[in-house]
């Protein structure tokens, strides 16, 4: 008869077997299908293999090839137990990341001699740039009672990727002159800021100390021929 202990023996060889034959499935994914924006933002990159490996230092080959042929290469770490791997990409300022269809792929093996399994995703990138430019104008009118200068800041900021956008900020600055009182408004996109400036009064005196003493030589002068006209007439009556 065969002992219970030998059916034990063979169960476990049979269970050996058929779990080192077992197919192997890899997934691969990115956490968005498209991408677009200034360079340095993450793609994530993640995917599962079946069965997990079941030990700890299992890894996976992650390769993001780019539209002309050029690869990275990135090494992820699988969960032992839920065979799940994750692995950020960062976009850059380089050669590499230009617009167009990229390939992720996952390479796996379950030993150094053994065979590699592989899955494949795609996903798009647009890279973006952005220019600023601004430009600066200045009006002046002038009139009897106030002079206003006025002063305006353009800057243009744009952004390029799939389309175009435009975005304007417009500063003003105007100062008026009106009779002592100073006006400086300044006009920011959506805030007006007032400034209200009193100049001190000026009052100017001037005083007619000359045509004072003029008044006062020529009462002399008729003084004088008044009493010298007196004079002549008492000579003669003597």
């Amino acid at each position: 008869m065969i002992s219970l202990t030998a059916i034990a023996i063979v169960l476990v060889l049979s269970i050996s077997f058929f779990s080192s034959g077992a197919a192997v499935t890899v997934t691969i994914q990115t956490d968005q299908q498209s991408y677009s924006g200034n360079p340095g933002f993450t793609i994530t990159v993640s995917g599962a293999v079946s069965p997990a490996p079941g030990v700890s230092g299992a890894e996976i080959t992650v390769q993001v090839t780019n539209p002309s042929g050029s690869t990275q290469s990135y090494s992820a770490a699988v969960d032992p137990n839920a065979g799940t791997y994750s692995q950020p990409v960062v976009t850059a300022a380089t050669s590499f990341w230009i617009g167009g269809t990229y390939t992720v792929t996952a390479i796996y093996a379950t030993s150094v001699s053994g065979p590699t399994y592989t899955a494949t995703n795609t996903f798009t990138y647009a890279a973006t740039t952005s220019t600023t430019t601004s430009s600066t104008s200045t009006t002046s009118s002038s009139s009897a009672s106030a002079t206003t200068t006025t002063t305006t800041v353009t800057s243009t900021v744009s952004t390029t990727s799939t389309q175009t956008t435009t975005t304007t900020a417009t500063t003003t600055a105007s100062t008026t002159i009106v009779g002592p009182t100073v006006i400086q408004t300044t006009t920011l996109p959506g805030t007006t800021l007032s400034t209200t400036v009193t100049a001190p009064t000026v009052t100017t005196t001037t005083t007619a100390t000359s045509l004072t003493w003029v008044a006062i030589g020529v009462g002399g002068v008729v003084a004088a021929i008044a009493l010298g006209i007196a004079a002549a007439l008492m000579a003669r009556r003597r």
